[in-house]
């Protein structure tokens, strides 16, 4: 049963080494010659390939000089799964702890593959279509540049990347082989002038437990989350720190009403003593697997509208869930996800990483605005397929939706062609192709924007852009990753002054990465 855990001094483990006050700085839990070792983990994408389930069972860096091998993640104690399909562009938590101090260039994971998720692109329209891969090397090597260095007593974080890019090999055809040979990069995260380590976005778990309140500290509360709930046996729990100025949004009002077994996406960052402290919370639904209750995340592939444009009904190819319950749905498996329309109790559209949704009047999400292509997160009681002879099921769970989240997510493809540009190089707007097959090449709008307070928030935010100073600068036919919330326009508009044809989707942007 889900039940709301209130808890004024709670130690919890947040890492796979130490136990860290749910009411102090990471940087109180170190020993003589040990620091404190924040590791972040994301990926650069590729097209077409939507899940890459690997199963890490370690993870060791090499102090420089020495053959002397210093394990982040134990294979003896840590074994968990890690979707890099899903950490397109992005970063979470893969560990928290203390490390011996030194200097550290080089390193490797050891870990196994579990499936490769593509879209097919020989499918009208396309599906995803499970691989299976093999590894040319189960214990990738990589180097840290520039060298990571742990000083006692104090914090370092470093972000681990897998060049997805890289690692999947394409036959003459540019088609998807079943070779994967594992590129990482392995890169310190220096201390911003703002004094934090970076933000951290789309950060998505459910809550173990709650501190509605932190006497003598700068924070109001904090709960822990969940990370990584496919892992065995579990992945990292973090503390999610509020100020005076967290914004928290959905079914609960206060820090103090929050359930656990909740699912929650957050937004925010880590400041320089490695607290993860919210921007904005959003607080979804209540799960649990005994009630067939579980957040599935994922694209959707088909779409089923009534006459009046309304989605009745839509397909979801299922990368990700949270908590975990893959016996009943595997990951990369499809659902058919039901949507009511009833009076009485109709599906609710919601969206999260509310800063990003900057327009004016901000853009809505409801039945009219799903679209194929949009990562959505899907609630509701989920009934399994009936059995068949020998007790084997066959075809897709059905999802009785109650509440459908957009999600924020990563697109790739090419610049076209430049719309609108503010002379702050930042606020304005332009035309990209997809590369992804189950986007069919439509032509997407992304709007950008120079720093804006949002009217929902009253947060300052601004379009960041990588690699590439600004609009004026982007080039045609370069590669680009856009981070965004794809909201999906069904009739002809303006947005921004910005012209919109019908039946477009509209990314507004919290990244634009030109690689």
């Amino acid at each position: 049963m889900l039940k709301r855990v209130l808890v004024g001094g709670l130690a919890i483990s947040v890492g796979f080494a130490i136990l860290v006050s749910c009411n102090s700085s990471t940087t109180n839990t170190t020993k003589p010659g040990t620091g404190n070792l924040i590791a972040l983990v994301g990926d650069t994408p590729v097209c077409n390939v939507g899940s890459m389930h690997f199963l890490i069972s370690g993870l060791q860096l090499t102090q420089q000089g020495t053959t002397n091998n210093v394990a982040i993640l134990n294979p003896s104690t840590n074994s968990f799964k890690i979707n890099f399909g899903s950490l397109r562009d992005a970063e979470t938590f893969l560990s928290i702890g203390a490390f011996a101090q030194g200097t550290y260039d080089t390193g490797f994971f050891q870990m196994s593959l579990g499936q490769l998720g593509v879209f097919d692109p020989t499918l009208v329209p396309p599906a995803p279509t499970l691989v299976t891969g093999s590894l040319s090397n189960t214990e990738p090597t990589f180097t840290v540049s520039p060298p990571l260095v742990v000083n006692p007593g104090q914090l370092s974080v470093v972000r681990f990347d897998m060049d997805m890019l890289r690692s999947i090999e394409v036959d003459s055809n540019g088609q998807i082989t079943k070779i994967i040979k594992p590129v990482f990069t392995a890169t310190p995260v220096t201390l911003q002038p703002d004094g934090t380590y970076g933000r951290l976005e789309n950060l998505i778990g459910f809550v173990r437990s709650v501190v509605p309140y932190s006497p003598g500290t700068s924070f109001v509360g904090n709960f822990s989350m969940q990370l990584l709930t496919g892992s065995l046996p579990q992945g990292p729990v973090v503390n999610v720190n509020f100020a005076s100025t967290t914004q928290m949004f959905g079914v609960t009002t206060t820090l103090s009403d929050l359930l656990t077994g909740t699912v929650v996406e957050v937004d925010g960052y880590l400041d320089r003593s490695g607290n993860l402290v919210a921007d904005t919370v959003e607080a979804e639904g209540q799960e649990d697997p005994d009630l067939n209750q579980v957040a599935l995340i994922g694209p959707i592939i088909s779409i089923a509208r009534d006459a009046t444009g309304n989605v009745t009904q839509f397909t979801q190819w299922v990368q990700d869930q949270q908590p975990d319950d893959t016996f009943s749905i595997p990951f990369d498996s499809e659902a058919v996800v039901n949507i009511s329309t009833s009076t009485t109790a109709p599906t609710t559209y919601q969206y999260s990483s509310r800063t990003v949704n900057f327009t004016s009047p901000p853009l809505a999400f409801d039945s009219t605005s799903l679209a194929v292509g949009q990562q959505v997160i899907v609630y509701g009681p989920f009934t399994p397929p009936p059995p068949v002879s020998g007790g084997e099921t066959q075809g897709p769970v059905t999802v009785a939706a109650t509440q459908i989240y957009l999600k924020m997510q990563t697109i790739q493809g090419s610049f076209t062609r430049l719309v609108q540009a503010a002379p702050d190089n930042r606020t304005g707007a332009f035309q990209m192709a997809p590369c992804c097959t189950l986007l069919q090449g439509a032509p997407i709008y992304v709007l950008t924007t120079g720093a804006v307070t949002s009217t929902t928030t009253k947060l300052t935010f601004q379009t960041k852009f990588q690699d590439v100073a600004g609009l004026n600068e982007l080039t045609p036919q370069s590669t680009l990753l856009v981070k965004g919330m794809p909201f999906f326009e069904p009739n002809a508009t303006s947005i921004n002054g910005v012209p919109i044809p019908a039946g477009t989707l509209v990314i507004l942007a919290s990244q634009v990465h030109q690689l």
